[in-house]
């Protein structure tokens, strides 16, 4: 063996240039380096992929940006889009969701949002309308149900608005207990407005969710207070208090706002959201002053003190008899025949002078001057809804008086008060009567604004 090596050389020397051509030299052989070629062989088969991951990338950032909610549904979930995203490395992927655009949150615009909160039991979607461009998909329409209180129930909740004030709490609790006599769903709403500063200012927008969140949570609190049995759900919209609102109420059975408490005109003030949303609402509007508890809809005691175990007082309904609406009488039957209370309907009228007729008074001239005669128009009126509700004891009152000053006489010691606006034909021109406001403001107790054609 010491010998082989040698030879080999040799024979290696003299072989190798009778087998190259002529007038070449062989290239010299580079010692295998077996790290090197590993490295190099990891490179060429990672480039492929890495041009892969971009390109998936890019279009995943591409689909992300078009992303957007289905009109009038509810996922519920995240998109898919959103979710891949997520499985790319943490800088790529946080990249991608920052360059998202923010939500449109012009005050111009519809309700943008609602978040609902499980109380114990998944949510259910009702198919009402998303963001154009949300954050992320959870900003949709979503609340809780009962499954036993059917598709009707589902779709018409007992809503109340909630800001945080004392005449808010008690209309949130005021709506737990009108939720279990209807036995429908409740809901509580937050409206926040944002200014178009803080569209894209992070901050500001976890400060808002952060208020948002407490003000749901404290009338939440107050609601478990007043009717135990009840799972309300926590809603958060967003846009000016009065437009979110309207909206709120075009997909309730029943909207339930605050007023703001007495004043030192023996009255309430009525906030400027409250009179707006009474004004452009197309369903029942209810106003409660924060005074407002639950022994004030029932009779007192024998003794003379506030009882919750005694009978309701009276539901009085505002009618005119020249012009009744079903609308306005099917509420008020409904809520006496709800509470077994019963129902006064008052309808006030004006008597021609004795000296003759002026020239205003033309109109009055085939109308009956007794007080009996208007009795038995305005039970005439009521009997189809008596025969509807045997149920419900009716008491039909005809007065001669202003009709806001017979309404608000008749109101004192009510439980609810029931009066009717009629819908304007423009919806700019939307205002409430000067019978409805003067009920509105005078009012002592929880005041139902239905709106008729």
């Amino acid at each position: 063996m010491g010998l082989a090596l040698p030879v080999l050389g040799v024979v290696d020397l003299v072989l190798v240039p009778l087998t190259t051509h002529a007038g070449e030299w062989p290239e010299p052989r580079v010692p295998r380096n077996p790290l090197v070629e590993r490295h190099t062989g990891l490179g060429d088969s990672l480039l492929p992929w890495a041009a892969a991951v971009l390109l998936v990338a890019v279009l995943l950032w591409r689909t992300a940006r078009r992303t957007r909610l289905p009109q009038g549904e509810n996922t519920g979930r995240v998109p898919a889009a959103v979710l891949s995203v997520h499985l790319l490395p943490r800088p790529l992927s946080t990249a991608l969701l920052r360059s998202r655009p923010k939500p449109d949150v012009r005050p111009w615009r519809r309700i943008s949002h609602v978040t609902a909160r499980s109380m114990g039991r998944p949510a259910l979607g009702v198919g009402l309308v998303a963001s154009p461009r949300p954050p992320l998909a959870a900003r949709c329409w979503s609340w809780q149900v009962n499954p036993t209180m059917g598709v009707r129930a589902m779709m018409s909740p007992v809503a109340a608005g909630v800001d945080g004030s004392a005449e808010s709490l008690a209309a949130a609790a005021w709506a737990a207990r009108e939720a279990v006599r209807r036995e429908w769903p409740l809901m509580l709403v937050h409206a926040v407005n944002w200014h178009p500063r803080e569209e894209n200012d992070e901050v500001a927008y976890a400060m808002r969710q952060n208020v948002a969140r407490r003000v749901l949570r404290q009338a939440e609190a107050r609601v478990r207070t007043a009717a135990p049995g009840v799972q309300p759900v926590l809603a958060q919209v967003e846009g000016p208090a009065t437009t979110a609102l309207v909206e709120v109420a075009e997909r309730s059975e029943l909207l339930v706002l605050g007023s703001r408490g007495l004043t030192g005109f023996a009255g309430f003030l009525v906030g400027s959201v409250a009179r707006g949303v009474v004004a452009g609402a197309r369903r029942p509007v209810v106003l409660v002053r924060a005074e407002e508890d639950e022994a004030d809809e029932h009779l007192p005691a024998g003794d003379g003190s506030a009882s919750t175990r005694t009978g309701y007082r009276d539901v009085v309904l505002g009618l005119d008899v020249g012009d009744p609406c079903d609308d306005v009488m099917e509420f008020a039957f409904e809520a006496a025949r709800l509470r077994r209370a019963r129902l006064r309907a008052v309808h006030a009228y004006h008597a021609p002078g004795p000296l003759g007729l002026g020239a205003g008074d033309i109109a009055l001239i085939d109308e009956p001057r007794r007080a009996e005669e208007w009795q038995g128009f305005l039970s005439a009126v009521l009997q189809p809804w008596s025969d509807k509700y045997p149920e419900v004891q009716t008491l039909a009152t005809a007065v001669e008086d202003k009709a806001s000053n017979a309404l608000l006489r008749a109101a004192t010691g009510a439980s609810l008060l029931v009066v009717g606006r009629r819908l304007a034909e423009r919806p700019v021109r939307a205002r409430t009567g000067p019978v409805t406001h003067a009920a509105l403001l005078h009012a002592d107790c929880p005041v139902a604004v239905v709106p008729h054609e």
